[in-house]
């Protein structure tokens, strides 16, 4: 399906009936007597197949579609095989996923005194063997880098210049309009990334994840007037495997861990221009001095998503 909600492109075409459709090759090089179907994703598909669907019900509201039941079957290559689904659709479902939730105890923070006590910061720390941070320790403040943040509604780029190049971001999940307090766990490299859960990725230095898992924490945010002028954050990533931050990664891969945070008692918004620190896992941000604002950037993803093609007989 091109628009990535779940319903193939062919059912907002003409009124589906319920029966089994058999003898089905691949959408959209099908026979169009009989119809068509592909289902692929995460880099697979099939270049020829065979299969069928069910229609085990179907309702419609002023000609749209209202809800459907379907069931199908797909054999790559005319193989054995079988790949089975199920879809369940109703409109009327406006069920939201869930916000963040309050940290566990036990997630990484620095270490008391690791951290400058004013101003803006990004710290860095990483475990022997991390790919990315290459097992350092990292501290930048305005002294040293130029550090700037642009938030974006729910998502947040950060980057650092200095003696290292560093870039971050960090997406909450799709049900929140912007940053909230709390844990976001269980999350995968950004963009790239399940939107109802959200996403992250620390890179930089030509060094970078081609798969992630992670957490982030928002420990503290402040708005003035809409506007992100504060802001706390600790993150922790793991390179193309995922293992608990209390025990070594046998593999050498990345474990990283950042936080940040700003400082809410500078008056002015944070347009774009804090400065982060980082230290195995904590990023520290807080607004810049008064004329280094940058302009918040707007920024244009495109993002990689699963397909899904049922071809209807045609006439």
């Amino acid at each position: 399906m091109r628009t990535g909600t779940g319903l193939p492109d062919a059912l907002r075409l003409r009124p589906v009936r319920t029966g089994t459709y058999e003898g089905l090759q691949r959408y959209p090089s099908h026979d169009p007597l009989r119809g068509g179907l592909d289902w692929f994703g995460q880099g697979y598909g099939c270049n020829t197949l065979t299969g069928s669907f069910t229609v085990d019900g179907v309702t419609y509201t002023s000609g749209g579609l209202n809800a459907i039941d379907l069931r199908f079957e797909q054999h790559c290559y005319g193989g054995a095989p079988a790949l089975h689904g199920q879809v369940h659709w109703d409109a009327t479902d406006n069920a939201q996923p869930p916000g963040p939730i309050p940290p566990p105890a036990d997630l990484w923070q620095p270490a008391p005194g690791s951290t400058p006590t004013a101003g803006n910061y990004i710290y860095l720390q990483s475990d022997p063997g991390d790919y990315v941070d290459a097992g350092g320790t990292f501290t930048y403040t305005a002294a040293d880098a130029l550090i700037s943040v642009s938030p974006g509604g729910n998502q947040l780029s950060v980057r650092v210049n200095g003696d290292q190049n560093w870039f971050g971001d960090f997406q909450a999940m799709s049900s929140i309009p912007q940053l909230e307090l709390g844990y976001y766990g269980n999350l995968r490299r950004y963009p790239f990334h399940n939107p109802v859960r959200g996403g992250l990725d620390w890179f930089g230095e030509g060094r970078g994840c081609n798969t992630l898992t992670g957490w982030f924490v928002v420990d503290k945010v402040t708005y003035t007037s809409g506007t992100l002028s504060a802001l706390d954050l600790r993150f922790e990533q793991h390179c193309e495997a995922t293992f608990p931050r209390s025990t070594p990664d046998p593999l050498g891969r990345e474990r990283h861990n950042a936080a940040a945070r700003t400082d809410p008692a500078a008056a002015r918004p944070l347009a774009a221009g804090p400065g982060l620190h980082a230290h195995g896992g904590q990023l520290y941000l807080s607004p810049e001095r008064p004329g280094r604002l940058h302009r918040p950037r707007k920024d244009v993803r495109l993002y990689a998503g699963r397909h899904h093609h049922l071809g209807l007989p045609g006439r």
